[in-house]
């Protein structure tokens, strides 16, 4: 793994959050703490400064840290780079902008009940070559809007609840969306109560095509399993398969974790495939008592599964599961798909490692 620093001295004030411009092999995007959206290119080192006026931020109401994470801004942008999102993580309001515009297209108010517990529900994908945005308008519920046609995808009715649930009624708090790399499914990692976690998935072509309650009770919704904790460290490993940072052993009679051992370092394999409670359940572990580190990220690229945490950023052949590379690190990464490499970030300062 390879190792290198850009140190944009000419940036208005320090950095906020950058995001990787995936379908570009070269470019990020960056956000100073004053609120001005820059892009970076990684391969010329040339910098250029993309709004005159600050964006407009999100309030963030509480900087206090919290039993589930302070409230942080954070950035995030659509594949192509078109449209860039700034939210609060743990909080409750995000925006989306038009990179070329500049123009505010969604503002996002994802409710306050509970919002604290759970990452900011966000993610972009494309759908018949043209951008979505899927984002949380309320605890349990879900949107997906259409930044191409300025449309919303999954326009539904659901009545209040009363005396007994209403019909689509979910009763499930959505947190971090993971898109699968084809774009065919989203991963959620919500939670239910008890309180207990759920990650869940379905399938986006049904969601935005067929039935517009298929995030709440439609056919393909699949509990991959359930956890003691949600906002979790986790990734598609593929299409069909998911990795979840942290081994805990459910014991599904109970409803409660195995008493020992309770947890174990490594990962929790599930596949869209098999059933929660297949036969090969238990089967579905990957033991890495080498890392007693704790764990920011997990990325993965083909055969590669990236751990980063606070001490190093390792890389695992999936395949083989042997481990292959490591290397010192102190800070969370953003995955750079199109360079095969990590970023982040501190002050004025972008750090990249390639990890192939």
């Amino acid at each position: 793994m390879k190792q290198k620093h850009y140190n944009l001295k000419s940036l208005d004030s320090e950095i906020l959050d950058i995001t990787a411009i995936d379908a570009d092999t070269c470019k990020i995007y960056i956000v100073t703490e004053k609120g001005y959206l820059y892009c970076y290119n990684l391969t010329q080192q040339q910098l250029q400064q993309l709004s005159i006026t600050p964006l407009p931020l999100p309030v963030l109401n509480n900087r206090e840290l919290r039993h589930y994470g302070a409230p942080k801004y954070q950035i995030k942008c659509s594949a192509n780079g078109k449209f860039i999102a700034v939210y609060v993580d743990h909080g409750q309001f995000g925006v989306v902008i038009n990179t070329q515009t500049l123009e505010t297209v969604l503002h996002i108010d994802s409710q306050n009940y509970y919002e604290d517990t759970v990452s900011f529900s966000l993610a972009f994908t494309q759908f018949n070559s043209q951008d979505i945005c899927i984002y949380r308008s309320d605890w349990n519920r879900l949107e997906a809007f259409n930044l191409t046609t300025n449309q919303l995808l999954t326009e539904r009715y659901i009545a209040a609840y009363e005396t007994e649930p209403p019909k689509h009624y979910l009763d499930y708090f959505h947190g971090a969306l993971y898109v699968s790399p084809n774009n065919d499914y989203i991963l959620d990692d919500g939670w239910i109560w008890h309180p207990v976690a759920s990650p869940k998935v379905w399938s986006l072509s049904q969601w935005f095509k067929h039935n517009p309650f298929e995030s709440e009770d439609g056919s393909s919704v699949q509990a991959l399993c359930y956890r003691e904790n949600w906002n979790a460290v986790m990734c598609w490993l593929d299409d069909q398969h998911v990795a979840i940072w942290n081994i805990e052993l459910w014991d599904q009679e109970e409803f409660d974790l195995k008493p020992e051992p309770k947890n174990r370092s490594g990962i929790h394999l599930l596949s869209l495939a098999k059933t929660m409670w297949g036969d090969d359940y238990s089967a579905n572990y990957w033991e890495m008592p080498e890392q007693t580190q704790q764990v920011f990220n997990l990325y993965a690229d083909q055969n590669l599964l990236i751990i980063v945490g606070n001490e190093n950023i390792t890389t695992y052949a999936i395949a083989d599961r042997i481990l292959l590379n490591q290397i010192d690190n102190s800070r969370p990464q953003k995955q750079h798909k199109s360079r095969q490499s990590l970023l982040s970030f501190a002050n004025k300062t972008v750090y990249e490692t390639s990890y192939i």
